[in-house]
């Protein structure tokens, strides 16, 4: 778990807000503008009253450093803050400070100095309960308050804030520190601008503390301005406390600054809102204003990252819910917590993309699941199908690795190109392999065919072994080629192939073809003159700008007009198929292609299959860049079933050999034991493809039924029922004879479902 101490640990999501840092009290300014924005100024009264101590004085005085870091003031005007602090004095109808029901303390502590320092040191140690004793050589509290308010200000707020307090105050003025320093628990010095300091140092072991026992010293002594020097004795209160409890004058020094990082590019402007009688906001004046703030904060890991946006949760959050996953504080050891969440990550690398320290979410939780999958503790429900189906592209029924054909005068296997259009393509359509191929073929004839899986769910299960045999796999067929450049097809095969096979060389399919001439402004689905589409980025595309540029150009060549997409290239969004997630969270994975689909209303461009089919399925028009290039489908052809995914890839085998070899390949015989034929309805294909239910696992559990004679009869309804298991999974059908099929042993399916369990037969 060392990503999470040396990485994660390091997230800016606790940084202070840019004003918040600069703010001598450190307001939480984006939870004051927050309560403003919403019109809830009471709320925002007491923000601002428990950080600065003294409302009506500190807003007069404020100098607002913060209006110096405001993100704002570099696209137009910074937020006014003082005249929000105004505002929420002017309008918030309760003032009166809370009496806090506190015990009293037996400790006493003394307080030289009655300017604003001091004062705002005493109470907050009245607040808590502290004896207190003001010593002060002038005959009215506030010191230089005296200087820059009128005493209807100051006296006022001042007499307001100590209403439930009370302290001893002390005319006189101490020429020695040891006059007083025995008889009092801690002391605090605050006389003041060029005052008496009694010869102190500041100790840097501690905030406000001096190389004098117990006695701390702040505010104008040590060089502040009037705000911050209400700010010191704030402060100091608490470091005095402390020292009190434990006798250490320890308190860590308050750090300015903070790493936080905001581009402003990208930010709306905003003019600043002037009062309309050029002195005061009225309330609605002030929530306008309000609303100008950014409430700055690191949280775009959250504003862009699905995953962490749904869940609402943070990566420091994530870490914790994943570490007490990985090692469970249960006796029977079987945490829980993050396990789904884990497998719900579509590791499209957008939140690597956005945090200003380049914090990979997604690699955490891909290690972490490793570590799940190495312990056998990962749900094996959440990635059965997908290994399952990757272990069929993978089979002799799909896969096949051919150099070029029509190879005349040459009598080896090698090739200078290879073509892998990974499992999806030929899944949802043979003809985007098929047609691809032979266009490449006239371009570059020296060019070979693999088909297969890159090993994607395997990588995305954790389950390494297996993703380890299958990338050997490949890379002993690359190496008996020739070690030819591989032309992909698809951004996800080129991304893993670029991380575990570093040495294959590689380029794609899309950047090879020849850019299209010109051709007039095109009609799009529905006969309509509208030609404007938008280019829907891959997410493993991400990191290749000149593939997304190329593609732009071949769609606009083709008679289109672009309109960009909300987040494209770099900030590519993921459509929902990385990962796990229409297992482990299918409502949340159908939330985002929702998402994905309606952000314009043009129809999409992508050249990633899954994307195209995703959209599909959500009956958004969409092309795949093949459908442009090479004239294979509308924008409106529905996805394959799962089933016939399958199928497919046995149809561009198949077919393949025979255009491209001339070599028949030899056909599998369906139920040659059983002789047993099932018919499966529309009604019920569509069904089982939404529960991710192949019609072959249908068909082999029938056959068993059949053959074995295991099960049973409803004579009311004539109706069969049996089960199966198939691999991890209980598969369990209704089925009944076909009335008038041809053949002897035909059947019809009612229904077919799946459970994640293990029948005990006795």
């Amino acid at each position: 778990m060392t990503l999470r101490k040396d990485i994660i640990g390091k997230c800016l999501e606790n940084e202070p807000a840019f004003c918040t840092a600069a703010c001598p009290f450190h307001l939480n300014v984006p939870a004051f503008v927050d309560n403003m924005q919403r019109g809830a100024l009471n709320r925002a009264f007491r923000i601002y009253h428990n950080a600065v101590g003294f409302p009506a004085i500190v807003s007069r005085l404020c100098e607002q450093p913060c209006t110096t870091v405001c993100i704002r003031a570099r696209v137009d005007d910074a937020v006014s803050m003082r005249l929000l602090e105004r505002a929420v004095l002017g309008h918030a109808t309760r003032q009166v400070p809370y009496d806090f029901n506190l015990p009293e303390k037996n400790k006493t502590v003394a307080i030289v100095g009655a300017g604003p320092s001091g004062l705002a040191c005493a109470l907050r140690l009245c607040q808590k309960k502290y004896a207190v004793t003001l010593f002060d050589r002038q005959d009215q509290v506030g010191g230089h308050l005296n200087d820059l308010l009128p005493e209807e200000v100051y006296l006022a707020d001042i007499d307001r804030q100590f209403t439930h307090e009370t302290y001893d105050r002390v005319h006189r003025e101490i020429i020695q520190l040891d006059e007083i320093v025995s008889g009092f628990d801690a002391v605090y010095v605050a006389t003041g601008a060029n005052g008496r300091d009694f010869g102190l140092k500041p100790d840097r072991g501690g905030a406000f503390a001096t190389g004098q026992p117990g006695v701390f010293m702040g505010g104008r002594l040590a060089g502040r301005n009037s705000c911050e020097a209400i700010a010191d004795g704030l402060a100091a209160a608490h470091a005095i406390e402390g020292y009190i409890k434990v006798g250490c004058k320890n308190a860590p020094v308050r750090q300015s600054g903070t790493r936080l990082r905001m581009d402003p590019e990208g930010i709306e402007p905003l003019p600043s809102v002037p009062p309309a009688d050029g002195i005061a906001y009225t309330m609605d004046e002030a929530v306008k204003e309000a609303r100008r703030c950014l409430k700055c904060a690191c949280d775009a890991c959250i504003r862009f990252c699905d995953l962490m946006g749904h869940a609402g949760k943070t990566p420091k959050k994530v870490a914790d819910d994943v570490q007490a996953t990985i090692h469970p504080g249960t006796l029977a050891g079987d945490g829980t917590i993050a396990k789904r969440f884990m497998a719900s990550c579509n590791h499209c690398g957008l939140c690597r993309t956005v945090c200003p320290l380049g914090i990979d979410m997604g690699e955490f939780l891909l290690t972490s699941h490793r570590t799940m999958s190495r312990k056998g503790a990962m749900p094996w429900a959440f990635h059965e199908f997908w290994l399952r189906d990757m272990a069929f592209s993978n089979s002799d029924r799909a896969r096949f690795v051919k150099p070029p054909p029509k190879r005349a005068g040459r009598k080896d296997e090698t090739c200078r190109y290879l073509f892998f259009p990974g499992c999806r393509l030929g899944a949802s359509d043979p003809r985007y392999v098929i047609d691809a191929y032979e266009k490449l073929l006239t371009l570059e004839p020296d060019t070979g065919l693999m088909t297969g899986c890159c090993g994607a769910p395997a990588h995305w299960a954790g389950e390494e072994k297996q993703h380890g045999e299958n990338l050997a796999e490949i890379q002993n067929h690359w190496t008996a080629l020739g070690k030819p450049d591989v032309i992909f097809a698809c951004p996800t095969c080129r991304q893993l192939f670029q991380r575990y096979l570093p040495d294959i060389p590689g380029e794609f399919l899309y950047s090879r073809f020849p850019q299209p001439k010109e051709k007039p402004p095109r009609e799009t689905a529905g006969g309509t003159d509208e030609n404007t589409v938008c280019v829907f980025d891959p997410c493993s595309s991400r990191n290749e700008p000149e593939l997304q540029q190329a593609i732009r150009k071949q769609v606009q060549a083709a008679g289109f007009k672009l309109e960009p997409l909300p987040l494209e290239k770099a900030l590519a969004q993921c459509c929902s198929w990385g990962g796990q997630i229409a297992i482990a969270s299918p409502g949340y994975a159908g939330k985002i292609a929702r998402s994905r689909v309606s952000q314009r209303p043009h129809p999409y461009v992508t050249y990633c299959i899954n994307c195209r089919d995703i959209f599909a399925s959500a009956n958004k028009t969409v092309y795949h860049i093949l459908d442009i290039l090479l004239d294979i489908n509308g924008p409106d052809r529905q996805p394959p079933t799962w089933t016939e995914q399958q199928n497919n890839r046995v149809l561009l085998k198949r077919q393949a050999l025979k255009q491209f070899w001339d070599e028949e390949p030899e056909m599998e015989t369906k139920n040659r034991k059983t002789g047993v034929t099932l018919h499966v309805p529309e009604a019920v294909q569509a069904d089982l493809n939404r529960k991710r239910i192949l019609e072959s696992d249908m068909q082999a559990l029938v056959d068993h039924c059949e053959t074995t004679g295991k099960k049973i009869l409803d004579p009311e309804t004539g109706i069969f029922s049996g089960h199966l298991k198939i691999g991890y999974m209980t598969f369990w059908a209704q089925y009944r004879p076909k009335v008038g099929a041809a053949e002897a042993l035909a059947f019809e399916l009612i229904n077919g479902y799946g459970h994640r369990m293990e029948i005990v037969e006795e």
